[in-house]
């Protein structure tokens, strides 16, 4: 296993928890927050159950479908590379950890929530990237849980208040590239952040709507129902720099999915029946191998009249 750090952002103020230390002054506006790693990944030997080679761990295949499309043995000349945003928990329902063991994948787990960090750095091969993605640089408090309710408090967020909180920096997707030299192909991006931010009296009680264990939050702002955490995230995404060959998104809001058309992506077929989206880049469809792929069908990804009815989708 090579060496993984896991980076926060940081600025001078963070002396200010050291008891006897004063807090140094917080940067000038206009500053960007500092990335540094502050430790060094100690690989877990103990075997667990369930992550053997040949076992996927995608909730409904993903892991399987992005394997079928993009075999690693196709490219001689580097590592598929993965971003998984939000990674969450290291192993269960993950759909990178399987390609990273069994195919040579290399990538980065984003997760912004401190209570996965551990297993994450010691049972991962990824790059562990300890923030919450938004498209401004910025801080903001948030309470961190392996519940459905962990993540950025604020107003209309499911956290409007909260005790125990800490400080979290946020950072545009577009420096998370830049930083890690990302490459200008990302084969696969894993997408799932939600939070519900429907006001009172309509609380988050949509299972539709509502966060899951599985999921982290990653956003800064109220949006209205049209807009979701997932469109926040992408909107500082560097569209024209990089090309994402397949993407997998739960339930898309509309005009994430206006972006993504306007970017050249197509939607291919929903995985489940909750609305798990497989959609392809045009440059990943002139390929003559996943034309193939999608000729003979992706096992579990069905393909109803529009993106949208994917309750038609067996499970």
């Amino acid at each position: 296993m090579g060496p993984l750090a896991l980076l926060l952002m940081h600025t001078a103020s963070a002396t200010s928890h050291v008891e006897g230390v004063d807090p140094a002054p917080n940067p000038p506006d206009g500053a960007r927050f500092r990335l540094r790693p502050i430790y060094q990944a100690v690989p877990n030997p103990t075997a667990v159950k369930g992550d053997q080679p040949g076992k996927w761990h995608g909730q409904r295949g993903q892991d399987r479908t992005v394997n079928t499309l993009m075999p690693s043995r196709a490219t001689a000349r580097r590592r598929r590379f993965f971003i998984d945003l939000a990674a969450n928990a290291w192993l269960s329902l993950s759909n990178t950890r399987a390609l990273e063991r069994d195919y040579g994948w290399e990538g980065l787990c984003i997760e912004a929530n401190p209570m996965y960090h551990a297993d994450l750095l010691s049972r991962r091969n990824c790059t562990v990237v300890g923030v919450a993605i938004a498209s401004t640089e910025d801080t903001v408090q948030f309470v961190a849980s392996r519940k459905a309710l962990g993540g950025i408090v604020g107003a209309g967020m499911d956290n409007k208040q909260a005790t125990n909180t800490s400080e979290m920096r946020t950072i545009p997707f577009s420096r998370i590239l830049e930083e890690f030299k990302a490459p200008k192909t990302i084969d696969y991006l894993s997408l799932d952040v939600e939070a519900c931010v429907r006001p009172d009296p309509h609380p988050c009680s949509d299972p539709l709507t509502r966060a899951t264990p599985h999921t982290s939050v990653a956003v800064l702002t109220p949006r209205p129902k049209s807009q979701g955490a997932e469109s926040l995230v992408m909107s500082s995404f560097p569209w024209d720099s990089y090309t994402i060959s397949v993407l997998t998104v739960e339930r898309p809001k509309p005009d994430l999915v206006q972006m993504l058309q306007a970017h050249g992506y197509v939607w291919q077929c929903n995985h489940g029946t909750f609305g798990d989206e497989l959609w392809l880049s045009r440059k990943a469809l002139e390929s003559q191998h996943v034309q193939n792929m999608l000729a003979r069908g992706i096992q579990g990804c069905c393909k109803p009249r529009s993106h949208t009815e994917y309750r038609s989708c067996a499970q």
